[in-house]
């Protein structure tokens, strides 16, 4: 009796939605963040529903939180980065300049040159080389070159979501936060 209930169930039971393909973006994405291709699709797929979706706004700044936010960025933005203002504010909301500011200060001190001794990590906002195409690749301007500041500002925009999400720099967040 039980065999021939388990067989009803199964032949009136719906098949399983199969999971979405995984958006481009997302596989972009965790090639960008450092994660590779050894991440299995199943985990892809269960952590999409949480990060393939984009970030909730920001809630409007409190006057206090503002100005204590902005100011404390603006401190730590040297005139090593100053000359970089205009190309910041040309990639980023004006509410991030400062905060984008403050993490090349941290980073590169404003040179587009600067190279870690200890890592790959290379210019303005201290990209590691090994992650650098495949971000790159995903902020649509492949091959461009590292040490490029235009091209620094751009993966780094696209990264951060224009300056909202800067969990990549969380090693230096106290430096710049």
């Amino acid at each position: 009796m039980f065999p021939a209930l388990a067989l009803t169930v199964a032949l009136t039971a719906t098949p399983p939605t199969p999971p979405p393909p995984v958006p481009p973006a997302l596989a972009a994405w965790v090639m960008a963040a450092g994660m590779g291709a050894d991440m299995s699709e199943r985990w892809l797929r269960q952590e999409c529903g949480r990060i393939c979706q984009p970030a909730p706004p920001a809630p409007p700044p409190t006057a206090s939180s503002s100005s204590s936010s902005s100011s404390s960025a603006a401190r730590r933005v040297g005139s090593g980065v100053e000359q970089w203002r205009t190309l910041v504010a040309s990639h980023f909301p004006a509410e991030h300049v400062d905060l984008a500011l403050a993490v090349m200060a941290c980073e590169s001190g404003g040179n587009p040159d600067a190279r870690n001794p200890n890592s790959s990590a290379s210019g303005l906002f201290q990209h590691l080389a090994r992650y650098w195409d495949a971000r790159t690749l995903a902020a649509g301007i492949p091959g461009a070159s590292i040490f490029d500041p235009t091209s620094q500002m751009v993966v780094t925009a696209h990264m951060t979501g224009g300056g909202v999400n800067w969990t990549a720099w969380q090693a230096s967040h106290h430096c710049w936060h």
